[in-house]
């Protein structure tokens, strides 16, 4: 096997090895990119991302590194080429040199005069011996030909290994510019991520905070009303009207806050119906109070006999407090919301879905 066969098996073999964990790389870096695009924007999937462009990161990082070693590998693939380039230069050059010399040496040599060399026996034997070196100095000048011719073809295989190395290490080189800039924007994006994560969980905290003091407010109206009434009901036999038509799409319990992604309680249920839908009184009763809570919009309750109904989220309001309204009264509008229609009972929020009719 020549020597430049052997460098360019040793390069394939180096240049598959750095290919092979190249692509097992690219492979991960891919299924990683499909998995991002594929969540959604809640909370646990952003916190998902982070976790997803983090190991991307860490990738990416990886394949910089096999391009670093791969390039190094290239470039001392070049070097060796190029000093044996030198080498088979200098030995060409040394060749030709010789080449030239020997071919004037045969061309200036007289040839014997063998008839000469028959008349006289001293001639026989100088024609002799000029003949034996003049075959000798043709097969030295054949020699040097065939090395010549040798070394010549060395040299366009070794130019033709170096200008595929060349060419592999500019590839190289703009797959590293491409991988670098994606890890640049994969850091970015990673802190984007953490950021929308902080400003999510920010949200929902406020969000959180104030439904809470929405629902102690709300709790705090009712149980002054309570007081006032002195009455709580046993509820048995209680049939209530639908406050309005509509999908019911939130049930009494905890429920999947979509926009916040977390679970909250919910303490009636919600009821989805076109805008300026009519809602009507669950119960004959009174207005007892009407007004703006954050979290519940414009919101009317009504007082009946030792329990209280809750309707929020109304466009209009078409009653005022004090005011005694009968089963099936119109209270209001409804907004783009849904209804969120409450059941209290002795100041406590229960189930409304089972007294429905």
């Amino acid at each position: 096997m020549s020597w430049v066969l052997a460098v360019s098996l040793i390069a394939s073999s180096e240049a598959d090895k750095y290919k092979k964990e190249l692509a097992g790389v690219e492979s991960e870096i891919q299924a990683v990119q499909r998995e991002i695009e594929r969540l959604g924007k809640k909370e646990e999937s952003l916190v998902r991302e982070v976790e997803l462009l983090e190991r991307q990161e860490a990738l990416i990082s990886q394949s910089i590194e096999i391009l670093r070693s791969q390039e190094r590998a290239i470039q001392s693939e070049i070097r060796s080429i190029e000093a044996d380039m030198t080498l088979a230069e200098a030995r060409g050059q040394d060749a030709k040199t010789k080449l030239s010399l020997a071919t004037r040496l045969l061309y200036v040599t007289p040839r014997p005069d063998f008839l000469k060399a028959f008349l006289d026996f001293g001639s026989v034997y100088t024609a002799y011996r000029r003949v034996k070196y003049l075959r000798r100095l043709a097969l030295y000048e054949k020699n040097l030909i065939k090395r010549l011719i040798a070394i010549t073809q060395r040299l366009s295989k070794l130019r033709e290994l170096k200008t595929r190395a060349l060419a592999e290490l500019s590839l190289n080189r703009l797959k590293l510019k491409e991988k670098e800039a994606m890890l640049a924007k994969t850091r970015q994006e990673k802190e984007r991520a953490i950021e929308r994560v902080r400003k999510q969980r920010d949200r929902k905290e406020k969000y959180l905070a104030q439904l809470e003091k929405s629902r102690e407010e709300l709790k705090a109206i009712i149980k002054r009303l309570q007081e006032k009434q002195g009455k709580v009901a046993t509820m048995k036999g209680v049939k209530l009207l639908t406050p309005c038509e509509g999908d019911l799409v939130g049930r009494f319990g905890l429920i999947w806050h979509d926009k916040y992604g977390t679970q909250i309680k919910n303490n009636g249920i919600d009821i989805k119906a076109p805008k300026g839908s009519e809602i009507k009184a669950a119960a004959g009763g009174k207005v007892a109070y009407v007004g703006w809570l954050e979290g519940y919009g414009n919101l009317v309750i009504l007082e009946h006999d030792g329990f209280y109904t809750v309707y929020s989220r109304l466009d209009k309001v078409l009653v005022s407090e004090g005011a005694k309204v009968l089963k099936g009264t119109v209270l209001g509008k409804l907004g783009a919301e849904p209804l969120h229609f409450e059941l209290r009972v002795g100041g406590e929020a229960v189930d409304p879905e089972g007294y429905l009719f």
